[in-house]
């Protein structure tokens, strides 16, 4: 298991992108009517991915970053449209 953390350690690009994948792929299972959902499972695999110490360099978090921003803006923007 030291080898995936040392790889994800070496790539933090790939951290991210595996947690996206994880987290929408635990996102779909449901137990009777009970499910997390796709975001709810995304925060949870980054939490756990995020126990590894993965340091994340300053242009991925500020891709990353840009890629949420306007998204950010459109629900303040519907939340006040009211």
């Amino acid at each position: 298991m030291e080898w995936f953390a040392d790889l994800l350690k070496h790539y933090p690009e790939l951290a991210i992108f595996l947690t996206l994948a994880f987290g929408f792929w635990i996102g779909k299972f449901k137990i009777g009517k009970f499910s997390l959902g796709t975001v709810t499972s995304v925060l949870l695999v980054g939490v756990l991915i995020g126990q590894l110490h993965i340091d994340i360099g300053a242009p991925i978090k500020s891709v990353f970053f840009r890629f949420f921003l306007p998204w950010d803006i459109v629900l303040v923007r519907s939340s006040f449209a009211g």
